[in-house]
């Protein structure tokens, strides 16, 4: 679920969710756009504020970006 989804699902804004973690609002804005990530110091307040876990806010790696998993990797070949 994307940060989006989780403000409008708790109904919260991002007005609202920028001055509780006291960044500013074109800051939130770049997170749930998606364009900027939400900094360590401040995922467990924003995971405490919209009541989800900190995987809810850490976006995985697209398939086939730098930091995917690759096959033939020793997780996937050990046996």
């Amino acid at each position: 679920m994307s940060l989006k989804a989780i403000l409008i699902e708790r109904g919260i804004t991002q007005t609202q969710l920028a001055a509780q973690v006291q960044m500013s609002e074109p800051t939130v804005s770049r997170w749930v756009k998606g364009a900027s990530y939400i900094p360590t110091h401040k995922l467990r307040e924003v995971a405490s504020i919209l009541n989800v876990s900190l995987d809810a806010l850490v976006p995985l790696p697209l398939a086939g970006s730098d930091n995917a998993p690759q096959h033939g990797s020793i997780s996937e070949t050990a046996a």
